[in-house]
């Protein structure tokens, strides 16, 4: 679908269509000790140094923490502490306790307080890491994760979360190894693909986190997660049929979850089922109604089914509810523009370039909604803006070629028509500047001397 105006050149009509959802962040690894719990004759055979009442005492607090009750096991693990200060064990659940608690700076000391009383803890080390990155010292978590994995050459946790904690950094490449060791160390463990899957699709590495991808979900089939992320990395492969497949399987394991609906609605519209598409982020819209980015693909899709005045009021939500959206901003000033309101349209083109000053798109739009009002001037800076920030912009480049033409600067409009035909010659756009090439070459004088035959 174009954007018809007499002048300039057209163009798509929403150059941004849509926008998907991020699928869940990965969960970071934390550690247990192997610890069962103990009986009092087991610790007497183990010449356990405080004896029953420790052992007593430990047990209970197992079983708070056991039952998801972790403010009672906090307490119930110092008061075993109390009676062996130099339990590492009980150090670390402790830690972990207060982890689960949401209590992370506090678990620092106790993760500390294992690692000084066991040399080489490398479950201590990773738990360490997790409470610095949970606090936002990733730096620190990173060294931590690091000792972890050279005192447990064979520790996948610990390359697990030294992983992820190398992605958080944007360190990729760093990342993709660690995960790589991680998967060869725990090839059962789904949740390691799933992060080499995701930290291979940021490289563009698709072919191999598709496989990633696919090797979690037949390992853990019931991960709605992982399905959503093979969605996505099929998605970039061009391939909607295999997105909108993993997306159901996704929505089979979690039925009504907004981002996974979003992103099956995108991968319908790319394969124009613009209908199912707008039934299916109504049905996103139902559960996450404050859902900008699900409003905005609304928004698209009832353009493209010729509903313009809904399309306009999808975009509207959009902005309402992000008011920095820029996308979402230049989608509805395009379609006030297409509805024939460029008063309406270039407010938000305005808006849009603001919050975004490098959106060659936005500012190609703007022109185009400016000339509608006779606004030349505005227009060919405008245009000449986006020629500034994508000097490839094909488009563009016939926009303002049509805008110098009304402002009658020939010269310059036939240099912008050149441009496109050198550009791409095949496409539309070229097509329309041999036409106004033609039409705009200077005519023959009439005293002109012809050439001898």
């Amino acid at each position: 679908m174009t954007l018809t105006l007499p002048r300039p050149a057209p163009g798509p009509s929403v150059p941004w269509p849509w926008v998907f959802a991020r699928p869940a962040a990965l969960a970071l690894a934390l550690a247990l000790p192997l610890v069962p719990y103990l009986a009092p004759a087991t610790a007497r055979a183990q010449g356990v140094t405080t004896g029953i009442q420790f052992v007593e005492a430990f047990n209970r607090a197992l079983g708070f923490y056991s039952r998801h009750e972790f403010e009672q096991a906090v307490e119930a693990f110092r008061a075993a502490l109390r009676l062996s200060p130099t339990d590492a064990d009980a150090h670390l659940y402790l830690g972990n306790a207060l982890m689960r608690a949401g209590r992370p700076e506090e678990a620092i000391p106790a993760f500390r307080r294992a690692i000084e009383y066991r040399y080489g803890f490398a479950e201590g080390y990773n738990n360490l890491g997790l409470a610095y990155q949970f606090t936002g010292q990733l730096d620190r978590a990173i060294a931590e994760f690091r000792r972890a994995v050279s005192f447990g050459v064979d520790y996948g946790e610990g390359h697990y979360n030294l992983g992820q904690a190398y992605l958080a950094r944007g360190q990729v490449d760093r990342g993709v190894e660690s995960l790589r060791e991680a998967v060869r160390l725990q090839p059962q463990a789904a949740r390691a693909h799933v992060a080499l899957g995701t930290a291979l699709a940021r490289k563009g590495q698709l072919g191999e986190a598709g496989a990633a991808l696919e090797r979690a979900v037949r390992l853990r089939p019931e991960d709605a997660d992982a399905h959503h992320h093979l969605g996505a990395v099929r998605a970039r492969q061009g391939d909607p049929a295999a997105a909108a497949a993993a997306y159901r399987e996704a929505l089979r394991r979690r039925p009504g979850d907004a981002a996974v609906l979003n992103d099956l609605a995108v991968a319908y519209g790319q394969q124009g089922a613009y209908a199912e598409a707008a039934e299916t982020l109504r049905e996103a819209l139902r559960a996450a109604p404050e859902f900008a980015e699900a409003h905005n693909n609304l928004g698209f899709t009832l353009r493209r089914l010729g509903r313009h005045e809904e399309a306009i009021a999808a975009y509207r939500e959009a902005v309402r509810l992000r008011p920095d959206f820029s996308e979402g901003r230049a989608n509805l000033g395009v379609t006030l523009l297409a509805a024939g309101r460029p008063g309406e349209a270039v407010p938000e083109l305005r808006e849009a370039v603001r919050l975004r000053p490098n959106f060659a798109e936005a500012h190609r739009h703007l022109g185009t909604a400016l000339l509608e009002q006779g606004e030349v001037g505005p227009a060919v800076a405008a245009l000449e803006r986006a020629l500034e920030l994508n000097p490839g912009y094909v488009q563009a480049h016939a926009a303002l070629a049509g805008t110098l033409e009304r402002a009658g600067r020939i010269r310059e409009a036939r240099d912008q028509w050149s441009q496109v035909i050198s550009l791409a010659p095949q496409s539309p756009e070229a097509d329309q500047a041999r036409r106004a090439l033609d039409r705009l070459r200077p005519p023959l004088r009439r005293d002109a001397t012809p050439p001898r035959p």
